[in-house]
């Protein structure tokens, strides 16, 4: 996106998209009482936004500052982490349309690393089988017998 008016369009289309999901469809869900789990939230788009608009700083616009306000806090977050060559192997496996770069996997990766080492999330090994990664999301939400 070379035109800097279409990108901020875009990516003010982007934050009114999560307003929609994260801020009301979210809190819709929860208030009728359904667990929700997210695969993906505003940790992950600002890393997104940072990586692939680096010159935009949406991180500093007030609608990004009144979506990160408005978004319910979660009672729990996970960090699945995998390293760059198992991540591309499974790209590979799923037929990924549009699949990272290594540098990219790895920047992320180490971002990923960062966001955990702050404690506010708890890290799992996103190599373990799938039914010992529900097992431990399970058990730290109290979902287990």
């Amino acid at each position: 996106m070379s035109s800097p008016t279409l990108r901020r369009l875009w990516l003010t289309l982007a934050m009114l998209d999560l307003f929609l999901c994260y801020v009301l469809w979210l809190r819709i869900c929860r208030f009728l009482g359904y667990a929700v789990l997210c695969d993906r939230y505003l940790e992950d788009t600002a890393l997104d936004f940072r990586r692939n608009f680096p010159h935009d700083r949406t991180e500093s616009w007030w609608l990004w500052w009144a979506l990160v306000r408005a978004t319910p806090t979660p009672d729990a977050a996970f960090l699945l982490l995998i390293p760059v060559d198992e991540s591309l192997r499974r790209s590979a496996a799923k037929n990924e349309p549009f699949p990272d770069t290594p540098e990219t996997l790895a920047w992320r990766l180490r971002s990923y690393e960062e966001l955990a080492a702050t404690g506010m999330w708890r890290r799992l090994d996103g190599r373990a089988p799938r039914e010992e990664v529900q097992r431990q999301i399970q058990t730290t939400l109290g979902l287990c017998d």
